[in-house]
């Protein structure tokens, strides 16, 4: 995997002999037979890291359309890969393909150049003009021939210009059936990054993550551009996916209020930021600003050609990945601390460093860095439910079942949260089977023609199909713990009233408001009854009577007027002085 020099022989030329050895190698495998069916295959050891060394070689040379082909695929696929390749060489003014030929397979120029021509349709008849004309250059380096026209035949010629050409094809569609059958999509494959490679999203449930992927904005940057700078502050967390980026420390940074950097040091215009280490793949940055609301202690920077990088809002971070969901949010404030302990520890280092140890750390060059123009492109994303065949047919499993009950159709575009959520909806807005119990309030169940029985036109179901009570006089609209509340009084009442069972019509006097006065005469004619009761009980019993504490009721039955121990039933025993005084402090200002 390594791109080293051997003896004269420069990296560049090593590169190409070796991607060239691999592609020879896997066509006489295929020739041979010594691989069987591709899809079924699994790569070995030395085929993956071929597959990568080849990936690799692509992403260098030519990184644009590296990212279009194969910049998505994973290890897998790219073993695969090298199976749909073929090496030809060519000499010069030898033709590649002609108009006509079949458009199956597309082209790398390995080594040379090629002219790509079209028929000169302005050609006169016995002329000594050439029958082609120039249309534009394979350069080396260069992916071409993807284009096709509508009959899938080649409308253009493939000339060698150069001395010699190397050239791989690239069968398109075995390379299409290979990526169809093993591709990860762009969703499945930042769900795998988050799950594998960040250690702080191991404790958390893989479905949370698929269902809230979305939430991970993708960012890609070249080489130069600032992502959080030194002293600001940032709402968002980043996760590194591709690339690498560095941290940078201003020489004007001072700790507990004294400067770190001598100032011979700060005043030279190259050593203007300290490299203090870098941020790789998978690791994270900006936890200082999102989580603790403290400024940036350093500055991050895309250190490679590219950096590709997954943001996500603090509060977005924190209501779905804290607490009981997996506690991230506490793992991230634990590596801050550890951060912090270690900026510390490494700035007074510096300041116990003499002054020539300090200028030999590493700096960030700033002449080379003020000629870079940096780039960021944020890239849309589609929701990781599009992405997923498997996803799509079982929600198509579970839409057919749920739209036999239900009325409204759940969009396949719905996570599964959503559409459980959507689901829940729909069951509430169903009417409510079944008639009214007798003693209960009505609930709507069916829409009844006006002409009806006099006491079903009260049966109403609201038009956006809720149930909901409506009494005679339509003053009245209750939910269902309304309607609980209702019958629990009732029951109150009947209790009160001496029912032992059986159902009572409600009746306005049973909740008609009590004075003062009517609730004074009521206490001491239940007291009255009481005592009387009691009374009875001990002339018929025999034997020592030993007075003890009332147990406690039920809820609803020692409830204000209930049938219980009242509060003048606790005070028999107490001689009369002090009922009295009893009586006026807990009911003073009421006449006695």
């Amino acid at each position: 995997m390594d791109f080293g020099l051997v003896g004269s022989m420069s990296v560049s030329e090593m590169r190409k002999i070796r991607v060239r050895e691999i592609v020879q190698k896997a066509e006489n495998d295929v020739n041979n037979q010594v691989i069987g069916n591709i899809f079924e295959m699994n790569p070995s050891r030395e085929q993956l890291d071929n597959g990568k060394f080849i990936s690799k070689y692509f992403d260098l040379v030519n990184n644009k359309q590296y990212q279009l082909l194969f910049c998505q695929y994973n290890e897998s696929m790219l073993g695969k890969l090298q199976y749909a390749m073929k090496f030809k060489q060519l000499e010069k003014g030898e033709l590649l393909y002609t108009k006509g030929d079949t458009s199956q397979f597309f082209y790398f120029v390995l080594r040379g150049r090629l002219e790509i021509l079209v028929d000169n349709t302005h050609m006169q008849e016995g002329g000594d003009q050439d029958q082609f004309k120039f249309s534009k250059n394979g350069d080396e380096s260069e992916f071409f021939g993807l284009r096709t026209s509508v009959t899938d035949l080649r409308h253009d010629y493939a000339r060698v210009a150069s001395e010699k050409a190397e050239v791989l094809i690239i069968d398109k569609d075995l390379y299409e059936q290979i990526v169809k059958r093993t591709q990860l999509s762009a969703s499945e494959q930042k769900i795998d990054f988050l799950v594998r490679y960040i250690p702080k999203f191991r404790s958390v449930a893989r479905k949370l993550i698929e269902e809230m992927e979305i939430l991970f904005i993708k960012e890609v940057a070249t080489q130069g551009y600032v992502f959080q700078k030194q002293d600001d502050q940032d709402d968002y967390l980043y996760f590194v996916f591709r690339g690498k980026c560095r941290v940078l420390l201003s020489t004007a940074t001072q700790l507990h209020n004294e400067p770190v950097f001598p100032e011979q040091i700060q005043q030279d215009k190259n050593r203007k930021n300290v490299v203090i280490g870098y941020v790789n793949r998978g690791e994270c940055f900006g936890e200082h600003s999102a989580l603790n609301d403290y400024p940036n202690p350093y500055t991050i920077e895309v250190f490679t050609k590219k950096a590709e990088v997954y943001k996500i809002l603090r509060s977005n971070f924190a209501q779905y990945f804290g607490g009981l969901q997996g506690e991230p949010v506490e793992r991230l404030r634990a590596s801050i601390i550890l951060k912090q302990n270690w900026l510390k520890s490494k700035l007074e280092l510096i300041k116990q460093m003499r002054i020539e140890q300090i200028a030999n750390l590493e700096y960030r060059n700033e002449s080379e860095h003020a000629k870079l123009k940096p780039t960021r492109e944020m890239i849309k994303e589609v929701a990781y439910v599009k992405n997923n065949p498997r996803e799509k047919e079982l929600i198509g499993i579970n839409d057919q079942a749920a739209d036999q009950t239900e009325t409204r159709q759940v969009p396949a575009t719905m996570t599964a949260r959503q559409r459980e959520i959507e689901r829940l909806k729909n069951s509430l807005m169903q009417p409510m089977p079944g008639k009214p119990i007798g003693g209960t309030a009505a609930v709507g169940i069916q829409k009844l023609q006006d002409n009806g029985p006099e006491e079903n036109k009260f049966l109403r179901n609201m038009d956006w199909g809720t149930p909901r009570l409506v009494t005679k006089n339509r003053n009245l609209v209750m939910d269902q713990n309304q309607l609980k509340q209702r019958n629990f009084l009732q029951n109150m009442a009947m209790e009160r009233k001496g029912i032992a069972s059986g159902i009572q019509e409600e009746r306005k006097q049973d909740f008609a408001p009590v004075s003062v006065k009517n609730f004074r005469e009521k206490m001491l004619l239940e007291e009255k009854q009481e005592m009387e009761i009691e009374s009875k009980g001990e002339s018929s019993s025999q034997g020592t009577v030993v007075q003890q504490p009332a147990p406690m009721r039920q809820m609803g039955v020692g409830i204000g007027m209930g049938g219980g121990a009242s509060m003048f039933n606790k005070m028999k025993n107490s001689n009369e002085v002090d009922m009295k005084n009893k009586l006026k402090s807990n009911f003073k200002g009421l006449p006695i």
